[in-house]
C-alpha cells in the first residue's frame, strides 16, 4: 500500500508505523491547520475512504451525512469538498451523536467548523424534518456489517437472516428520504458495509423502479480513481470491493443523480 499515490492534501500515512494495526489501513489527520497527535487519529479501513471519493466536486453548495457516526468519511468530505457553503453531519443515536461531534471538535480548525452543522434527526423521517435541498448527499447506511463479523465472533453469533431483511426495510426509508431532499442534479452517494444484495443493489433496483424517470445511476469508473476502480468488483448498479480481492472492505458503493 506504501506504493499508492494518495493525494498529499488528504493527509494519510501509511500505517506501517502504527503497531497492531494492519498495513491496508491508514492514519489520517485531515486538518492540515491542525496538527494531531497520532493517538487521536483516525485509524479506518483504507475502502472507507472510496465513497467519498466517488462525489464530484460542487462549489457554495449543502451537503449531509445522514449517518455519520462516528465521522470518518464526514472529515473525509469536509477535506475534499471544501468549497461548500455548508456541511451537516447527522446521526439518530445520542450516544453516537455525541462521539461524532468530539471527533469531528478534535479534527477541525475553528475556520472549517463554523461550516459545520450537527443534528440528531431520524434519517427515516428527514424529507419531514428536513427543508434543505442538497447538492451532495452521503447515506453510509446501517447494515449487516460483515467487516465486523470478520474481526469480531460475537457479531457473528448476532447475525440472521431476519436481521438482514430488517435493515434493508431501514435502507429503503433511509434512501427514499435522502432522494427527496436531494437537488435536481445532485448526487447521492450510497454505501455498506455489507455483501448482502438486499442491502445494497436491490435497494437502487427498487429506487430506480419507484422513481422511475427521476434518476439515474452514475458509471464509478467515471468517478473514482483509475486504480480504486481496478480493486473492485462490477455489481448491477455500483461496486463491491471484498477483503479477499484487495485486502479492504467489505464495502458497497452506488452513486445516483437526480434528474
Amino acid at each position: 500500500m506504501a506504493s499508492v499515490n494518495i493525494p498529499d492534501f488528504l493527509g494519510i500515512f501509511d500505517t506501517t508505523i502504527l503497531k497492531d494495526i494492519e498495513v491496508n489501513r491508514f492514519f489520517w489527520a485531515l486538518d492540515p491547520e491542525v496538527r494531531v497527535p497520532i493517538d487521536i487519529g483516525f485509524v479506518i479501513d483504507a475502502a472507507s475512504l472510496f465513497p467519498v471519493l466517488s462525489f464530484s466536486k460542487y462549489k457554495d453548495g449543502e451537503f449531509i451525512d445522514i449517518c455519520a457516526s462516528p465521522g470518518g468519511k464526514s472529515l473525509s468530505c469536509l477535506n475534499l469538498l471544501l468549497e461548500f457553503k455548508n456541511y451537516q453531519l447527522n446521526d439518530i443515536s445520542k450516544d453516537r451523536f455525541f462521539r461524532l461531534k468530539r471527533n469531528v471538535d478534535s479534527m477541525l480548525s475553528k475556520e472549517n467548523l463554523e461550516k459545520v452543522r450537527f443534528s440528531k434527526l431520524n434519517g427515516e423521517a428527514l424529507s419531514v424534518l428536513q427543508k434543505t435541498k442538497f447538492q451532495r448527499i452521503l447515506l453510509d447506511a446501517p447494515c449487516s456489517s460483515e467487516s465486523h463479523i470478520i474481526n469480531n465472533d460475537k457479531f457473528l453469533d448476532e447475525w440472521s437472516e431476519k436481521r438482514g431483511k430488517n435493515l434493508a426495510r431501514r435502507q429503503w426509508a433511509l434512501i427514499t428520504n435522502a432522494f427527496e431532499i436531494l437537488s435536481p442534479g445532485g448526487e447521492l452517494v450510497y454505501s455498506t458495509c455489507s455483501i448482502n444484495p438486499k442491502e445494497n443493489d436491490q435497494i437502487i433496483k427498487k429506487l430506480l423502479k419507484k422513481r422511475e424517470g427521476k434518476l439515474e445511476v452514475v458509471d464509478l469508473e467515471d468517478c473514482l480513481p483509475v486504480w480504486i476502480g481496478k480493486l473492485g468488483e462490477n455489481t448491477e448498479f455500483g461496486k463491491i470491493f471484498l477483503p479477499d480481492a484487495c485486502h479492504m472492505g467489505p464495502i458497497f458503493i452506488s452513486k445516483i443523480r437526480k434528474i
